[in-house]
């Protein structure tokens, strides 16, 4: 079986400033040699809001493995942001939930 499409990966590094990744974006959306047809990342929510704003108006797909913004959700906002990791709000519902179930009353936080 043989496929006649080609991947073309550009690995960049957003250093987790939002200037740094819409820096990126830009250079990419631009270059004609490798278009740019997904974006996968950034990992912080600060870095995939102002991309998936721009992504969005350019009908770029962005998918995040990292970002939990809630606002993220917003399709007004980012029609074409996707996230895989639930959002802080889940988790915090599904923790408060399970800690019910198990009859926790009290928690502590140990940073390491």
């Amino acid at each position: 079986l043989q496929c006649d499409k080609r991947i073309n990966l550009a690995i960049v590094d957003t250093e987790s400033v939002p200037a740094s990744g819409l820096s990126a974006l830009i250079e990419s959306a631009i270059d004609q040699q490798a278009p740019t047809n997904i974006i996968i990342g950034a990992a912080r929510s600060a870095v995939s809001s102002p991309i998936a704003s721009i992504a969005g108006r350019l009908r770029l797909p962005q998918i995040s493995y990292w970002s939990t913004l809630s606002s993220l959700s917003d399709k007004s906002l980012y029609p074409y942001f996707m996230r895989t990791i639930p959002i802080d709000l889940a988790v915090a519902a599904a923790t408060c939930s399970y800690w019910r179930e198990e009859g926790y009353s009290d928690a502590a936080v140990r940073l390491a």
